[in-house]
């Protein structure tokens, strides 16, 4: 569950901390409350960029600079500019839990001083209005899976008992026999299992795998079974370039299609012909796009030239790459928002100077 209070964003609200609880008073008499397991949480204040730039020094650390910070009092009013909230958060935290946590970030201002609010536990009750949030139920897809002492097996789909209307999943065994079917209820499917002294799901997804046998599919279409879809990476999708509305996500797609349009470009320059690419228009296009993003790298945006090719080269998640440098979410989502702005900006102001329009009119 995440991102799902951006409404509390931008408004005046007053902050309210008691140990394991933060209210959120807004000034139209809504109320959000985040309370935390009272036996296992943390909390800490001004922990993010506090109105600063991120910057890596000459030991190649990544730190705050020229940041503006004020101490937060509690129940005083404060401009929230920023709120993240996950409960499922896998990574480094001070509490103990364990395969996720919850997390909730709160970025906040005062004036033209800033403050944040970090709470982190196992177990996280949210109030709206009085009214208790519904926890987030675990979404049960139909594809492989894995036991965890390694038993594989397929969820094929997930329905209801006509009886007692209680969600069963149906699964095969990832064996070459014939009916090989057992069911779990859903309880029983979102168990957790004690191993080496810690509490793991008792039945994970397995997402990288060799797609299914033809016999395999034969068998569970012959039984009235949906088989399997495989599902649609990058490398299957047909490559647009330049129809983005805006150039904010002209800017957000030469950064996700980056590794792709690279091995692509290469492979055209190699074989010396329009491969991946509709046409020679659409090379020129390619081309065009690559030169210019790697040139800003090199000069106006060669601050984040670290960040881009951890994030779009190397692929590493926002997680992995806040843990790596000692960053908080929050803080690598306000890296990336920057970095976007800025190539939007180098982008409209090359088109600017060419006379032209890349995006979609």
């Amino acid at each position: 569950m995440k991102n799902i209070f951006k409404f509390l964003r931008g408004k005046i609200a007053k902050i309210i901390v008691t140990d394991n609880i933060v209210n959120i008073e807004r000034q139209d008499g809504q109320t959000v409350i985040f309370e935390a397991n009272r036996n296992n949480y943390f909390i800490d204040f001004n922990v993010g960029t506090l109105g600063g730039d991120i910057e890596r020094n000459a030991h190649g650390i990544m730190v705050v600079v020229d940041s503006n910070p004020v101490d937060f009092i509690s129940g005083e009013n404060y401009l929230i500019n920023d709120i993240e909230y996950y409960s499922d958060v896998k990574g480094k935290a001070k509490i103990d839990y364990d395969d996720t946590f919850f997390e909730f970030f709160l970025d906040l201002s005062f004036g033209d001083k800033y403050s944040d609010i970090l709470l982190q536990t196992d177990n996280m009750k949210v109030y709206v209005n009085g009214e208790l949030l519904p926890k987030k139920e675990r979404r049960i897809f139909a594809g492989f899976y894995k036991s965890y002492d390694g038993m594989p097996f397929y969820v094929i789909d997930v329905v209801p008992d006509l009886e007692t209307g209680q969600e069963v999943v149906i699964c095969k065994k990832d064996t070459y026999r014939n009916r090989d079917y057992f069911v779990l209820t859903r309880e029983e499917f979102c168990a957790k299992a004690d191993y080496n002294g810690k509490q793991i799901k008792k039945y994970f997804r397995v997402t990288r795998r060799e797609k299914i046998g033809c016999s395999a599919l034969l068998d569970l279409e012959n039984d009235g079974y949906p088989a399997p879809v495989r599902r649609e990476h990058k490398e299957d999708k047909c490559r647009t370039r330049r129809m983005s509305p805006n150039y904010r996500l002209y800017a957000k797609d030469l950064c996700d299609w980056y590794s792709r349009d690279l091995k692509c470009y290469q492979l055209c320059k190699q074989t010396k012909s329009f491969i991946g690419v509709a046409d020679k228009a659409d090379f020129i296009a390619l081309q065009e796009d690559l030169k210019f993003l790697q040139n800003c790298l090199k000069t106006t945006l060669k601050e984040y030239t670290e960040y881009f090719k951890a994030r779009f080269i190397d692929g590493k998640s926002i997680r992995k790459y806040g843990e790596e440098n000692g960053l908080n979410r929050g803080s690598v989502d306000y890296i990336q928002k920057k970095f976007i702005t800025a190539l939007a900006e180098n982008l409209e102001q090359r088109d600017l100077s060419d006379g032209k329009i890349r995006i979609k009119e």
